[in-house]
């Protein structure tokens, strides 16, 4: 008399069903692979051979999505630069102006971090040559990081200098975000990059406090004689 076989294991011998991605997860993960490649080799090492390797599947499946290579760079950066456009407005300072300066690098920093690097091959304008609407959307974001910094450091120097100075100022924290991310992006990721960034930003910070104290106590400058 034979026995009867096991529902169980008739079901764990049936290989596992791959479920099929919808268009738009499918569009969003060949978006993050090919921000990956661009923050990790450059846009030179960005081919669709090399992307299809890092998603998991086939050159013709990258084009059931896409209608051609310059469409896939154009939704991958134009979606990092909504994203980051999306976490600057909605950044909200603490009372203090350096502080929320220093909150503005970390948000920038923090999106760095999750996404390989994606920020930085928006500011860069890396793949703005692409197209011109990838370029201007690009230039948006850089304007309204840019703007919101320097407003920052108008209100941290308490009115008492120039806005053209609060502009340069805001250079100088987005050189130190840009600065800090490559340093860790050629670490391997192995860098502290946050803490590494605000090293450097209090640093600028201790700058200029030392040098509004110097102000203070300077010797009034010598009269010439008026003879």
């Amino acid at each position: 008399m034979g026995t009867r076989p096991n529902p169980d294991s008739r079901a764990a011998a049936r290989p596992p069903v791959r479920r099929r991605k919808a268009a738009e997860e499918r569009r969003a993960e060949i978006a993050a692979a090919t921000l990956a490649i661009l923050a990790e080799e450059g846009l030179h090492a960005w081919t669709t051979a090399a992307l299809a390797r890092r998603v998991g599947v086939s050159e013709a499946c990258l084009f059931r999505h896409y209608a051609g290579k310059e469409d896939i760079l154009a939704d991958a950066v134009g979606r990092a630069a909504d994203e980051l456009r999306r976490r600057i407005e909605a950044y909200r300072p603490p009372g203090d102006a350096w502080q929320g300066a220093r909150g503005l690098v970390l948000t920038l920093l923090e999106f760095v971090e999750q996404t390989g690097g994606a920020p930085l091959v928006v500011l860069s304008g890396h793949a703005a040559p692409v197209s011109r609407g990838l370029q201007g959307k690009a230039v948006q974001v850089q304007d309204l990081l840019h703007a919101r910094m320097t407003g920052l450091f108008l209100r941290a120097q308490g009115g008492r200098r120039s806005r053209a100075r609060a502009a340069r100022l805001a250079n100088l924290a987005l050189a130190v975000t840009q600065s800090a991310g490559m340093r860790w992006m050629i670490s391997g990721r192995t860098l502290p990059l946050r803490a590494t960034a605000m090293d450097m930003f209090d640093e600028l910070k201790r700058c200029l406090s030392d040098e509004r104290g110097a102000a203070r106590v300077a010797p009034p400058a010598p009269q010439e004689s008026s003879r």
